[in-house]
């Protein structure tokens, strides 16, 4: 009884997610929006399905994105997408028609086209799936796909993307210095909500107005080898960590140091720009530095 109970589940599961919609109306993404001008305040973007309608002779859904930047009005643009057959298309203007960005028909091995983007040496941008699973979001066993790209140092499409949701960073190829994402929450009518745990769906941190260089600092900067990492004794208790991100968030390396004048090593980090986070118990601070 039990077995038949379960196969019933998955069939039940199973059809949920061959029905589901791509962005039906009233369907929302939040992404987290970071700000490289002022790293201590992260703001979240939008993108809101908002209503059917008729582009270049194909039904689609006009999607509302919003971005959040820090203390400026919220900027604006519209997508057209939809989608058909395990695939999603999006409306390119360059192109004046619909283009491919995903193919969850697609299983380990295979690759497909992200149409309309390019690599830096103008090779059309391809996905390839390193690793093909599925997700229970709610009632839903959705598809979940894993791709890295042949991006070189232009556009990224790379981590998890799910069938009817979309990539888990962001919903489009995104730049090497991109601020938008990761994924925080989606919603629509017929999946509910699914948290990703990153962050609460429209949490705005609040700036942090303290002069940092009296609580902590970093030098030489831009740092070529090694770098000092120096806290204020009187804002810091021991232990706290220091961990370095890309400006994608990802983080890079990580160490917990229990004095007040510390060495980091950078000569595992490429030539860029990095964040370098602070953590304790009574502080948390960010500050951006160079690697040469």
């Amino acid at each position: 009884m039990k077995v038949f109970f379960s196969l019933l589940l998955l069939i039940f599961f199973a059809s949920i997610a061959q029905s589901q919609d791509f962005a039906p109306v009233g369907a929302k993404w939040w992404y987290s929006q970071g700000d490289f001008n002022n790293p201590y305040y992260e703001s979240f973007s939008t993108i809101e399905s908002v209503k059917d309608t008729l582009v270049a002779n194909q039904t689609c859904r006009k999607l509302l994105a919003t971005y959040n930047i820090y203390f400026f009005p919220p900027v604006h643009k519209n997508y057209f997408m939809y989608g058909e057959n395990r695939k999603i298309f999006y409306f390119s203007e360059d192109s004046l028609g619909f283009l491919q960005l995903y193919d969850f028909n697609k299983e380990v091995g295979d690759s497909f086209l992200i149409e309309g983007y390019y690599t830096p040496d103008q090779k059309p941008l391809k996905a390839y799936i390193d690793s093909v699973d599925s997700v229970q979001i709610n009632l839903a066993l959705l598809k979940r796909i894993y791709t890295h790209t042949n991006d070189g140092l232009g556009n990224e499409f790379s981590q998890w993307s799910i069938e009817g949701i979309g990539n888990l960073f962001w919903m489009f190829p995104w730049g090497d210095f991109a601020t938008t994402g990761p994924l925080r929450c989606y919603q629509d009518s017929i999946l509910g909500l699914y948290e990703t745990g990153i962050l609460a769906c429209d949490y705005v941190a609040p700036v942090n107005e303290i002069i940092e260089g009296e609580l902590f600092s970093v030098f030489p900067n831009p740092a070529h080898d090694f770098f000092y990492v120096n806290v204020s004794q009187r804002n810091f208790q021991k232990p706290f960590s220091v961990s370095i991100r890309n400006p994608f968030g990802k983080l890079l390396l990580s160490k917990t140091f229990s004095s007040w004048e510390n060495v980091m090593d950078a000569r595992k980090l490429a030539p860029g720009i990095y964040f370098l986070e602070l953590k304790s118990e009574e502080e948390n601070l960010v500050k951006k530095f160079e690697k040469q």
